[in-house]
């Protein structure tokens, strides 16, 4: 009699767990899409497994700021840039304008490019953050830490690359952009695009000055942009 009690009872055990599975929610979880990056191809910035962030165009247009640089220090933890104060940031090893990512900077630590090529250029090693401009700029890609694998030993403390700007809507379109401030600091900037069919060209124009808060801290800053391109496959 005890025997057949412990059958019934394991019976009744095996239906109540299969009933159970039964009735156990879909836990099915549906991934977003995965892109697969080919054999030798250099991965795209956003899918490095690195810290990336993206400083967009809404970003730059807000800040009303005509250089790049006071833009993302305020966007990016742990960049840190010498101040200029009123003068423009200036060349050599002494001037301001200086980057330092996560505490690593210096001459060849942070690497700036300009639509992917590397800015080695510049007076005593020291890169040329005056020509920087927001007016000029689509959006900023900036990595935080070595990157080397992308770009070589040059990117050791980070890298920030400047995409610039393209015309995107067909037709004719632009804008111009007026500021003025005390001791006489003045700023102007203008751009225009055209795109047509594949053809696309764009120009852009900013002009900077100020008399500075002190005898002999006068400048002024000119910067110049324009590109032509023609798309002879969506490859």
């Amino acid at each position: 009699m005890k025997k057949n009690v412990s059958v019934i009872l394991s019976s009744i055990i095996a239906v109540s767990a299969s009933a159970a599975i039964e009735s156990a929610p879909d836990t099915t979880r549906v991934l977003d899409e995965v892109i697969v990056v080919e054999k030798g191809a250099k991965a795209p910035v956003p899918l490095l497994p690195l810290d990336v962030k993206i400083v967009g165009q809404d970003i730059l247009e807000k800040s009303a700021e005509p250089n790049i640089l006071p833009v993302l220090q305020n966007h990016i933890p742990g960049m840190f840039v010498t101040e200029r104060g009123l003068a423009g940031y200036g060349v050599s090893g002494g001037s301001a304008g200086a980057v330092t990512m996560r505490g690593v900077g210096g001459v060849g630590r942070v690497l700036f490019l300009i639509d992917g090529q590397p800015q080695w250029a510049g007076i005593f090693g020291h890169s040329l953050p005056d020509t920087y401009v927001s007016n000029d700029v689509q959006r900023v890609e900036v990595v935080s830490g070595p990157s080397s694998l992308l770009y070589g030993s040059g990117a050791m403390g980070g890298s920030v690359n400047l995409i610039t700007r393209r015309a995107t809507e067909d037709g004719f379109n632009g804008s111009a952009r007026a500021m003025a401030g005390s001791y006489g600091t003045m700023n102007y900037s203008a751009r225009a695009g055209y795109k047509t069919g594949n053809l696309r060209a764009y120009a852009a124009a900013s002009y900077e000055r100020s008399d500075g808060n002190r005898r002999g801290m006068g400048y002024w800053l000119a910067n110049q942009y324009a590109s032509l391109n023609y798309d002879f496959s969506s490859h």
